[in-house]
């Protein structure tokens, strides 16, 4: 798998020296051993060596539909990640990035839509599956905090079936067809 870290600092307003960086990537899809999944709106692409995972939206719907749900799904990790209750039980996010090249995909994607999470090993299934019981304390944990998006979710389950890890969850649901 080619991976390539660029940073690029764009600075606005050199009067008030605000700096942004955006880390570019290159990424590669393997058919063996598998180094990706893929979902209605972005594909992710795993990093097992660097426990990555790129999450990379695809340019198969309305644009401003696509951000909508980037935007959304950001914001979720960004509160999640800085909230106590909900650290513990979400991946590491480490921010947005620039996917520049995405090798052995045949569909487009928006090379700004992409976000990087730490990678976890496991057996991730939909959060609607799981026990009623479990299922209702994380949704109203979660939406405590204004994620209230959690139809999508896929979680990782300990012994005794309690979440232990959640992904794919955003702040608000963008109905594709309104």
């Amino acid at each position: 798998m080619t991976s390539t870290n660029i940073y690029i600092i764009f600075i606005s307003n050199i009067k008030n020296a605000v700096l942004t960086t955006m880390k570019v990537k290159k990424l590669e899809l393997i058919k063996y051993p598998k180094n990706y999944d893929c979902g209605a709106y972005a594909w992710v692409v795993f990093n097992k060596k660097s426990t990555t995972a790129t999450k990379v939206f695809k340019n198969n719907f309305k644009k401003e539909h696509i951000k909508n749900v980037f935007n959304s799904e950001v914001k979720a990790y960004e509160i999640a990640v800085k909230n106590e209750e909900l650290s513990c039980l979400v991946p590491a996010f480490y921010g947005k990035l620039k996917v520049t090249q995405l090798n052995g995909s045949n569909e487009n994607f928006i090379p700004e839509y992409a976000y990087e999470m730490e990678y976890i090993k496991g057996r991730f299934v939909k959060l609607a599956l799981i026990n009623s019981e479990e299922r209702v304390r994380i949704t109203k944990l979660f939406s405590k905090y204004g994620i209230n998006y959690m139809v999508d979710a896929s979680v990782l389950l300990n012994d005794l079936n309690k979440v232990i890890k959640i992904i794919d969850f955003s702040k608000t649901e963008h109905e594709l067809w309104a």
